[in-house]
Parts: structure tokens; sequence; C-alpha cells
């Protein structure tokens, strides 16, 4: 190493790779022989080429002597500019539909860990990345994210059943979130449409735990969104007549012009400072 270069250490983590599950490929059935993967097929990875044909340099000045330091290797010999017998050209890192585990600390085990890496458009560098390309295969999994993530989703849980309680027994309450619900998610209409009716609480109830259990993220969300009451205006509004919606735009009833573009921007308008007037007019016409 030169004079005041800092030395690469192998990290001391174990990661895994694993099938992405959300991208198998034609065949959806879990059950079938070759969902994901044939049986007895593999992925055979190497590091990446450059557009102009070379293979790309995965390693960093540090890493590379480090490593050819550990693997008893003579200097240079994991250059990827090496003429004869490049370990690049040979190199690869074969992936099944079986979980892989790799030490970082083991030296050949971190040379394929920065070679599915670089292969950025196969696999996904985290857990937490899987859905963001269609193209990964295969993600990384870390045992400190996979921790993270169940304590994410105990926290929501505990959230999502906290604020279903402060409304599950007032029928009011469950009736004014479900209308918001549906209002804000066309895909949830249905739960609009039970706000409609005369159903009592207990049904009501069930149907708001319906809510949560089916994403209970989203629960939280519409139960805590600040432009809520807001939401809840609008909803009513338009149910009675009094605003309108064309082409997805807001008006007011028989206004030629809209006055927003979307729910937010509806909402936003009427929590406006400079238009409280506006939204006790309508509060007003709500209530006569």
């Amino acid at each position: 190493m030169e004079k005041n270069e800092k030395a690469f250490e192998l990290p001391d983590e174990i990661v895994f790779v694993k099938p992405n599950y959300n991208n198998p490929g034609w065949i959806k059935n879990k059950n079938h022989r070759a969902f994901f993967l044939m049986e007895g097929t593999s992925f055979r990875i190497m590091a990446p080429l450059k557009r102009t044909g070379g293979i790309t340099n995965i390693l960093t000045k540090e890493e590379k002597l480090t490593l050819e330091s550990l693997l008893h290797m003579k200097n240079d010999e994991l250059s990827v500019y090496k003429k004869n017998d490049n370990f690049w050209e040979s190199k690869t890192v074969t992936l099944t539909k079986d979980t892989k585990r790799l030490d970082l600390s083991d030296p050949n085990d971190y040379i394929e860990y920065k070679i599915l890496m670089h292969n950025k458009d196969l696999v996904a560098p985290s857990i937490n990345n899987v859905r963001d390309r269609a193209t990964y295969k295969f993600y990384i999994e870390r045992p400190k994210e996979v921790s993270a993530i169940k304590t994410q989703k105990g926290k929501i849980n505990i959230d999502a059943w906290r604020a279903f309680g402060a409304i599950a027994n007032d029928k009011g309450k469950i009736v004014d979130f479900l209308r918001v619900y549906g209002e804000s998610y066309p895909k949830y209409s249905r739960f609009k449409n039970l706000s409609e009716s005369e159903n009592d609480i207990e049904f009501l109830s069930n149907q708001l735990s319906e809510v949560v259990e089916e994403d209970k993220a989203l629960f939280i969300e519409v139960a805590k969104d600040p432009l809520f009451e807001a939401k809840l205006l609008v909803s009513k509004c338009h149910n009675k007549g009094l605003i309108t919606k064309v082409s997805g735009k807001y008006h007011i009833k028989g206004e030629p012009t809209s006055f927003a573009s979307s729910l937010r921007d509806a909402c936003e308008f009427i929590e406006n400072e400079a238009h409280q007037d506006f939204k006790l007019t309508l509060k007003a016409k709500l209530d006569s």
C-alpha cells in the first residue's frame, strides 16, 4: 500500500441472495415445477461488460490490493485489463431457486457479492428495492434490514389497530372514515357506498376491520391525513350535488369553471386561509 493509503478490510457481514418471487416470469403458479426457474437450471452471472465491450472494473483499488493479498495472488491478478488468463473472463456466480449465503469476510464470497451488486438490472441491492425494477430476478437480503422491516410492520400493525379503536365504537366516525376512504381511493369505493346505507354499528365496524386488514399502512394514512376534514366536506358536498366532478375536475354547482383539478387540489383550496368564506358557505349549504 502507498504511504497514507488506508487498507481495505472485508466486512464482517453475512448476506443472502434470494429469488425475487415478485418477478417469477411466465409461470405464476408457485406449485408448478417450472415456477421462477425450471428444476436443474440456473443463472450464471459474470462481471458486466461496458458498452465498449471491456469488463467493468467492479473493485476499488483498495479492494483489489486486499483481495489479491488474501487470495495469495500476484500483483494485478484481479485487474480487468489483464491480457492473458483474465480472472474475470471465467469467474461466474451461479444462482438457482435456492437461497445463496455469502460471508463477506471471505474474499471469494466478497468477489461474488461485488459481481452481483454490479449486475444492477438483474439483482436488487436490497430487500427494500425488489419492486423498483421489473427486471430484478434476485435480491440481496441483509438480516438487519429484515429485522427493521419486521419492526416497522409491527409498528404499523399497532398504529393501525390503535386508530381503529379510536373510531370503531362511534357510528358517525366510521361512516365519515369510510366516506373519505372511498372518495380518496376509487378502487375502494365500495366502502364509500356503505357510508350511504343504513347499517348498524356492528356491521360497519366489521367493514372497518376489513379495511384495516386489507391495507394497514393506507388505513393509517387516511386516518391521520391532515386534509381528512376537507376531504369529508368535499365528499358530502359532492354527494349532495353542491360540488360536481367533470372529467376529474371539481366545479361548484352551476359554475362552468373548475376550482380544482383533483381531490387534493380541492381540499387545499378549501383549507387556504384566503378561501375561508368559500368553506363556510359550503358548510352552510350542506347543513341547510
